[in-house]
């Protein structure tokens, strides 16, 4: 372990503001319970999350409470409320400017939470808020609707892009560009004139392993696709490899061992199709290495 890892053992690398939202299945009820857990980043923080909001009660826990239709029904509510406040999230708004869309909802006030990773932030903010919730369910719910990217390289890029291109700098739009081509549309996480990047991540756990060597794999053959098809085999192909979590001291030995084994992966992969890697300890070396490329 090098002196870099050491120095970062004692202080948590995840600092994140969290808020519950209450809600009252039966108006005028007056029982209200946390069914979403806000949490938005820290900018101060070594690692960022990704600004959302978390539905904490499962579908299968409502039918129980509400019956199977108005269980179904309540969750896919939730669900909207939440996607709604999450993209209030994406667009800039503050955690205490994200109402709720429907009514017998309310927002509560935040809290500021810290944590060695992401999931222990999330898990913390959930024990916090919520007698229902289930941060399992939380975190493979988090996985399944981030399609393009894992929840954790998500976080990286959106940090990257606040860098790289402050609100308003339109160099922003060069971020998750989608491009057609013969076989669908593929997204790229950067695209620059001859330029295509796309991003990865090293796992926090070994449970997101699998879920980012497929992340991996997936990326490059979009990025790949667009290179022939759209740029006629032209353009350099770039992967940047997001490397934060080897450096927040929170994985165990075996844990560490299993992320320097995904690395070593991503280059193996990367060699095999004659791609350029860059490893990033944090967002602003990402941020540099974009500028480097024009």
């Amino acid at each position: 372990m090098d002196l870099l890892r050491v120095q970062n053992l004692a202080e948590p690398a995840v600092k994140a503001e969290c808020a519950p939202v209450y809600w009252e299945p039966l108006p005028g009820s007056g029982e209200r319970f946390c069914a979403i857990v806000i949490i938005c980043p820290d900018q101060n923080s070594r690692t960022l999350l990704a600004p959302t909001a978390h539905v904490v009660i499962s579908a299968r826990r409502l039918r129980t409470m509400l019956g199977a239709e108005r269980g179904g029904s309540a969750y896919g509510i939730l669900a909207e409320a939440a996607t709604f406040m999450t993209r209030r999230l994406h667009a800039g708004a503050h955690i205490s400017e994200t109402q709720p869309p429907f009514r017998n909802f309310a927002l509560g006030p935040s809290r500021a939470v810290r944590g060695f990773t992401p999931e222990q932030v999330v898990d913390t903010a959930v024990r916090l808020f919520s007698a229902f919730g289930n941060v399992d369910d939380v975190l493979e719910d988090a996985v399944e609707v981030v399609n393009h990217s894992t929840a954790t390289t998500r976080a990286f890029l959106e940090r990257v892009q606040t860098s790289f291109a402050p609100h308003g700098d339109e160099k922003r739009k060069r971020f998750l560009k989608s491009v057609p081509t013969s076989a669908g549309v593929f997204t790229l996480d950067y695209a620059f004139n001859q330029h295509l990047v796309q991003f990865v991540s090293a796992p926090l756990t070994e449970r997101q392993a699998l879920n980012m060597r497929r992340e991996a794999e997936s990326k490059i053959l979009e990025g790949l696709s667009v290179q022939k098809t759209v740029m006629q085999g032209q353009g350099a192909l770039r992967l940047i490899i997001n490397t934060t979590p080897l450096y927040t001291g929170a994985l165990s030995q075996g844990a560490n061992s299993f992320a320097e084994k995904t690395l070593s992966h991503y280059h193996s992969l990367a060699k095999l199709y004659h791609l350029d890697t860059a490893e990033a300890s944090s967002h602003e070396i990402a941020a540099i290495t974009l500028a480097t490329l024009g």
